[in-house]
C-alpha cells in the first residue's frame, strides 16, 4: 500500500516538474519567421587603436544555431591560425589564437548563412571593421550576382588583393576577403584599402569552402577593380554564374556506313563552327580527302555525319579532329585526336528523311516573323531545292522569301515579310525534286506541314536604350527577353552599336531582359575562365522582372554596359 501510494505521488510530481520545465512558445503560438539581426559588436564598428589581445564579440537579438553561425563567420585578412569561436547564448566570441597584427584593419562578416533556432537566415550579411592602428580603410566594392534559373541568395563572393597574389586561382588559393550575397544577389565589400582586386562569385555546392571545378558554379569577372584614394567606391561589379567545363571532349569512334559517308562519335556535343577543321587523308599516300559536308545528328548531338568523296574500297584512311572543340572551348586531346578507318565498297542507296521541322506540323500561335527550318537525316543536293517547295496562305497566295543552308543537312526559309496574324499556312515539299548527293529521293513523312500564326492583338513588346560606357568597344550587341514561365523561346535583337532597341511579338507574361557585347564574335555569351584569367564578356541585366501585356509597349527598359578598368585588364581579355 505504501509503495503504491508513493509511486502515485512521485508520478504526479514528475509530471508537474516536466510541464514546468518546458521551454519555448506555447502551443498554437505564432511561427518565428523574422530573420535574426546583429545588435552590437565589440570592438564597435570603426574603432581604432584596438589592443592586439582583444577577444571580439558579436551580439544577436535572438538565440542562434551554432553550426550555421560558425560556418558563416568570415574574417579578413585570414588569420594565420584558425580562431576559436564560441557561442554563448545570444553572443559569439572570436578568440584570435595568435593575437591581432599591429596597424591592421580587420573586417568581420556574418554571412546570410547564419540562422536562428527556427532556421531563419539573416536578411543580409553584416560587416564591421576595426583597426589595431590609427585609421580604418574605407574602400568599397558592390554589385550583383545573377543566375538565370537559380536563387543566388547566400552565394559567396571572394576577393583577392593583388598585393598578396597577382594571379589568383580560386581552385587553389583561398581568398583574402569573403562575403555572401543577400536577397536578389546583391553583395558588397567594405573597409578595403586602395589597390587592385579580383573578385569571383562562387556557389559552393558541397559546402567544403573550396572551389571545385566542374561542380561549383562560378562567376568570372569582366575585369579587375581598382580602388584609389580618389575613387574609394566602385559599384555595379556584377557576375553571372555558370559551371565551368574544363574536360576535353574525346574522339570515341569512326563508323563507315557506305562509301560516301563517315560517322564520327564524340563524348559530347561540339561547337558547330569548329567542325570545319576536320581533315581526312589517305593513310598510304597522305593525299587529302574532300569533305563535302558535316552535319550533327538531331537525336544525338555528339554524333556527326560527314559526307566525303567516293572512298576506295579497302584503302586505309585517317581522320584528324585535333581542331574541334566543345562549347567551352576545350579541344580534343592532341594525343587522341586522330583515328583510322577503311574505305567502304557499300553504295549509298538509302533515301534521306526529314527528321525535324520548326515549326512542327499543326503548330498554333506561331510567331509572325517565323523562320521555317527543315532538318534532314543527311547532306542534301541543293541544286533544285528552291523549286521543290511552296509556302501558301489559306487563300492560296504564295509567300516569297529567302532560302538558306546553315549546313547541307539543314535548310531555312525566311519570308520577305512578316506573316499575317491568325492565319493558316501550308508548306509543301515535292519529294520528286529533292535528293541526296547519291541521287536518292526524299522519302517518308514531313513533306507537308501546316501551322497557325498568332493573334497579333495578344502580343506586346519591350523597348529601351542600350548604352555602352566604353566608346572604343567592338562586337555586336545582343539584347534578349526571356520568358520566366517558358511561354515562348527567348526573343532577341542584334545591334551593331549602342542604340534604342525593340523586342517585339512577345506573349503576355513576365520576362527578364539582359544584353551583352559579343567581343569574341561567337554569337553567344562567353563566361570567361578563372585561371589563367580570361575575363567574361561585359553584360547588363535589368534588375527587375518585366511584365508584358497585350497590345502594350513596356518602355524605358534601359541597359548600361559598364566600362572595364583598362589600366588593369589590358591584354587579359580573350
Amino acid at each position: 500500500m505504501f509503495h503504491a501510494r508513493f509511486a502515485s505521488v512521485m508520478s504526479m510530481a514528475l509530471m508537474t516538474l516536466f510541464s514546468c520545465a518546458k521551454q519555448g512558445l506555447p502551443p498554437g503560438g505564432p511561427v518565428d519567421k523574422i530573420p535574426p539581426e546583429v545588435i552590437a559588436t565589440s570592438p564597435p564598428p570603426g574603432a581604432t587603436g584596438i589592443d592586439v589581445r582583444t577577444v571580439v564579440t558579436v551580439n544577436f537579438n535572438e538565440w542562434m544555431e551554432n553550426k550555421s553561425l560558425k560556418e558563416s563567420i568570415f574574417i579578413s585578412p585570414i588569420p594565420k591560425s584558425p580562431p576559436k569561436i564560441k557561442l554563448k547564448g545570444k553572443k559569439i566570441e572570436i578568440d584570435f589564437v595568435d593575437g591581432l597584427d599591429l596597424n591592421q584593419t580587420y573586417v568581420i562578416t556574418v554571412g546570410t548563412g547564419a540562422k536562428d533556432l527556427h532556421n531563419n537566415g539573416m536578411r543580409s550579411s553584416f560587416t564591421f571593421a576595426f583597426s589595431t592602428g590609427e585609421q580604418i580603410d574605407k574602400g568599397r566594392i558592390s554589385g550583383r550576382i545573377v543566375s538565370p534559373d537559380e536563387d543566388v541568395e547566400g552565394v559567396f563572393v571572394w576577393a583577392y588583393a593583388s598585393k598578396n597574389r597577382a594571379e589568383p586561382d580560386p581552385a587553389r588559393h583561398p581568398p583574402d576577403y569573403v562575403t555572401q550575397a543577400a536577397a536578389f544577389g546583391f553583395y558588397s565589400f567594405s573597409y578595403l584599402m586602395p589597390g587592385r582586386y579580383r573578385l569571383f562569385a562562387l556557389r559552393d555546392a558541397d559546402g567544403d569552402g573550396k572551389y571545385t571545378v566542374e561542380q561549383d558554379a562560378l562567376g568570372v569577372p569582366t575585369g579587375d577593380v581598382l580602388l584609389s584614394p580618389e575613387r574609394l567606391e566602385v559599384e555595379n561589379v556584377d557576375y553571372m554564374l555558370t559551371v565551368q567545363d574544363t574536360t576535353r571532349p574525346e574522339f570515341v569512334s569512326v563508323v563507315v556506313p557506305d562509301r560516301m559517308h563517315v560517322d564520327l562519335k564524340f563524348s559530347e556535343a561540339l561547337e558547330p563552327e569548329s567542325m570545319g577543321t576536320i581533315r581526312m587523308t589517305s593513310s598510304a599516300r597522305h593525299v587529302p580527302v574532300e569533305i563535302r559536308a558535316v552535319s550533327v545528328d538531331r537525336n544525338d548531338r555528339s554524333l556527326y555525319h560527314v559526307l566525303t568523296e567516293v572512298q576506295h574500297p579497302g584503302r586505309a584512311y585517317e581522320v584528324n579532329c585535333c581542331g574541334v572543340r566543345d562549347a567551352a572551348g576545350n579541344h580534343v586531346a592532341s594525343e587522341a585526336c586522330t583515328l583510322s578507318f577503311v574505305g567502304s565498297a557499300v553504295p549509298d542507296t538509302s533515301g534521306p528523311r526529314i527528321v525535324a521541322t520548326e515549326p512542327q506540323d499543326s503548330a498554333l500561335r506561331v510567331p509572325l516573323e517565323v523562320e521555317i527550318e527543315w532538318a534532314f537525316s543527311e547532306a542534301m543536293d541543293t541544286t533544285d531545292f528552291v523549286d521543290a517547295f511552296t509556302l501558301k496562305n489559306v487563300d492560296g497566295r504564295v509567300i516569297s522569301g529567302i532560302l538558306t543552308w546553315p549546313n547541307l543537312a539543314s535548310c531555312v526559309f525566311i519570308p520577305h515579310q512578316a506573316l499575317r496574324g491568325r492565319s493558316q499556312y501550308v508548306l509543301t515539299v515535292d519529294s520528286t525534286k529533292v535528293s541526296d548527293w547519291a541521287g536518292n529521293r526524299l522519302r517518308g513523312a514531313g513533306t507537308e506541314l501546316s501551322f497557325m500564326t498568332r493573334n497579333p492583338d495578344t502580343l506586346g513588346y519591350i523597348s529601351g536604350t542600350l548604352i555602352d560606357e566604353d566608346s572604343s568597344a567592338s562586337g555586336q550587341l545582343f539584347v534578349s527577353a526571356e520568358s520566366l514561365t517558358g511561354a515562348q523561346p527567348p526573343v532577341r535583337t542584334v545591334l551593331s552599336q549602342p542604340d534604342d532597341y525593340e523586342l517585339r511579338n512577345l506573349m503576355p507574361g513576365w520576362y527578364r531582359v539582359w544584353a551583352f557585347r559579343d567581343e569574341d564574335g561567337n554569337g553567344g555569351y562567353s563566361h570567361g575562365c578563372p585561371f589563367p584569367i580570361a575575363f567574361a564578356e561585359r553584360f547588363a541585366w535589368y534588375p527587375d522582372s518585366i511584365e508584358v501585356r497585350s497590345r502594350w509597349e513596356t518602355q524605358a527598359i534601359d541597359l548600361v554596359l559598364r566600362e572595364r578598368n583598362r589600366s588593369d585588364t589590358d591584354g587579359a581579355n580573350p
